[in-house]
């Protein structure tokens, strides 16, 4: 997968770059920090040294000057995925490790580093330092709490964080300020732009099995392409028959035009309608009993898909709901490596 990076390498330090102690940012108001950008920083980047510098501003009243590694090194800086300062610090960083979102925290020889990618790692590194380390909550657009140091000592950090979950996003529109997402470290909203990293991209939110095979098209030839219930196939409010052959491979066809034509996006869907009526018919309910849950027909589907769409497109995720009638997990089905659950627990109080 191609990442575009501000550091490359791999994340083992050498001698010279030993963690070294607690490192002083400000003392009564004061500070010889300086803020250090790649000489042509992303503009997530750029914006995170400019929420840094505003942040570490009002916890200690300091002022932080922000520069670029044109300028000639200071005796303490905050280095914020400069590779000419990285290279001198003989920090290396793994991208394949980190991701597009993960980080590293290092304190070393009078300096802080901060280290990711150039999308969201480096911010998300900023954002992990202001909230993990410091003490700041952003929580809501207009509510914040930001403590009070004018004198602040970091401890010795030697850290690497990668978001354990893929996506983000609490769905109540109040969350949807790209400052406010930004800072909690959300990577789903309508606003985000390119300085709050961007958001990431679905091809087909959910509820794709009606737009993969559509009942218009296929109907009247191909019935057995859609659920039996109750002895007959459904035209209306139906599912897909998930253990038919020709269904798979017109899910599959599907979903590889639409990770040829749809530039950006990282996730495609192949979800069940959002209705029940799934498949009865004996295939699926051998796949269905075998594993104790509804959810092994459709899981078995869309691991097929999975499996022949990933040497095309390996940065490419398909993805699935763990949805009602398909929520509980099934017994020795496991989705595959490409393949992400979607767990929707609606029915759990929003308040």
């Amino acid at each position: 997968m191609s990442i575009p990076l501000v550091l490359a390498g791999c994340l083992t330090a050498s001698a010279a770059a030993a963690p070294s102690p607690a490192m002083t940012l400000a003392i009564e108001g004061t500070t010889d920090v300086v803020i250090v950008t790649p000489r042509e920083p992303s503009p997530s980047v750029a914006r995170a040294a400019r929420e840094l510098q505003t942040f570490l501003g009002q916890i200690t009243g300091a002022e932080f000057p922000c520069v670029t590694e044109a300028t000639p090194p200071a005796p303490h800086e905050i280095v914020l995925g400069a590779p000419e300062r990285l290279r001198k610090l003989g920090i290396r960083v793994d991208p394949d490790q980190l991701g597009s979102e993960g980080y590293l925290l290092r304190t070393v020889d009078g300096h802080l580093v901060i280290a990711g990618s150039a999308v969201r790692g480096v911010m998300y590194g900023v954002y992990g330092l202001l909230g993990d380390h410091l003490g700041c909550r952003w929580f809501t657009p207009a509510v914040s709490r930001i403590l009070k140091r004018p004198t602040l000592v970091l401890p010795e950090l030697n850290e690497t964080v990668i978001p354990p979950l893929e996506y983000r996003w609490p769905a109540v529109r109040d969350c949807y300020h790209p400052d406010w997402c930004a800072r909690n470290r959300v990577n789903v909203g309508p606003m985000l732009t390119e300085a709050h990293g961007g958001s990431v991209k679905f091809c087909g939110w959910a509820h794709t099995f009606g737009e993969l095979v559509p009942v218009e098209t296929y109907f009247e030839e191909h019935p057995e392409y859609f659920a039996l219930v109750d002895g007959r196939r459904l035209r209306q409010r139906t599912q897909l028959c998930c253990t038919n052959e020709e269904v798979i491979g017109l899910v599959i066809d599907g979903i590889r035009k639409r990770m040829r034509s749809t530039r950006g996006a990282t996730y495609f869907s192949v979800s069940q309608n959002d209705w029940g009526n799934f498949c009865q018919c004996p295939r699926c309910q051998i796949v269905a009993d075998r594993e104790e849950s509804q959810m092994g027909p459709v899981l078995q589907l869309v691991n097929r898909v999975a499996d022949a769409v990933v040497d095309e497109f390996p940065d490419k995720r398909v993805t699935t709901l763990a949805y009602q009638w398909s929520r509980k997990p099934p017994k020795t089905l496991r989705p595959r490596p490409n393949v992400t659950i979607r767990l929707c627990s609606i029915e759990c109080c929003f308040a």
